[in-house]
């Protein structure tokens, strides 16, 4: 079985240890509450007295295990030892990333059943540090969640992705002098169909719309600079008396240019939703 290691890291250092350069992690034992801190180069662990951690118990290894910094996280490996290294209870051959909190024990056998020494992962910083963390830590979980929400709403940053029409909402108005008057509100309706090729489109609505009626549609979508108005006119309603809603098919009067060139290039049509059955229309 082969190991994986990182083999370009230093050895002990023969001369004077080299100073560590702001707060360093540490290892505290649970027993004795002895903190030993986490130098710049590995920090061995085992019965060798030049070691960084030294466990003068036959059970531990020579060199039982090393634990190092690699790009700014902390690794824990067990260095081929006869009674293994084990991090939260599981023991680890390859490098095992260690962070705050974690139990780190050292050597088991049917004399030690529960390790022959057991340390606990932790940094050395300050209470306002840790709180920042948590903080930093909650607002990157809070971005996250946030950018999934986006995504699985059709969403997205990259702008070079179409945005789906079924994800868009969908406003019916009249134009005409009764409406102006009334201050008739837009209704949100839903698409059930469109053909731009043919200039037909088709949408549902709790009240009938009548024939040859003008209604101006408005698509909006978080993406869209500017909402994109299509102007209609009723040629067909069937009612749905089962289900209190009326199918209004409408021919397309006019577009403007810019919205017609969104259409095409940025936005994708089709599948809709049937929101009869609210699965989507293949």
């Amino acid at each position: 079985m082969k190991l994986t290691t990182f083999d370009d890291l230093p050895d002990l250092p023969d001369d004077e240890e080299p100073k560590p350069q702001g707060p360093r992690p540490y290892l505290e034992d649970t027993r004795s509450l002895k903190q030993y801190i986490v130098p710049i180069y590995p920090m061995f662990i085992g019965r060798e007295k030049k070691g960084s951690v030294c466990i003068p118990v036959p059970a531990v290894s020579r060199r039982h295990a090393k634990v190092f910094e690699r790009e700014g996280s902390f690794y824990i490996q067990d260095d081929g030892s006869l009674n293994g290294t084990f991090v939260n209870d599981k023991r680890i051959i390859d490098p095992a990333e260690i962070v705050e909190g974690d139990r780190i024990i050292i050597g088991k056998n049917k004399e030690y059943p529960r390790g022959v020494r057991e340390y606990v992962f932790k940094y050395d910083i300050s209470e306002e540090e840790r709180e920042a963390e948590r903080v930093r830590e909650e607002e990157a979980r809070k971005r996250a969640e946030g950018q999934q929400l986006l995504e699985d709403a059709g969403i997205s940053k990259t702008e070079d992705k179409k945005i789906l029409l079924r994800h868009c909402t969908f406003h019916i108005s009249k134009k005409d002098f009764m409406s102006v008057l009334t201050s008739d509100q837009p209704r949100r309706v839903p698409i059930e169909k469109i053909d731009l090729k043919n200039g037909t489109l088709e949408f549902l609505s709790l009240t009938p719309y009548r024939v040859k009626e003008n209604v101006t549609l408005t698509i909006k979508h978080p993406r869209l600079s500017s909402p994109l108005v299509i102007f209609l006119r009723i040629a067909e309603v069937t009612d749905y008396p089962h289900y209190n809603i009326s199918l209004n098919k409408a021919t397309i009067v006019r577009t403007a240019d810019t919205a017609k060139q969104i259409l095409d290039d940025r936005m994708e049509l089709n599948p809709l939703i049937c929101y009869v059955t609210c699965k989507l229309k293949e």
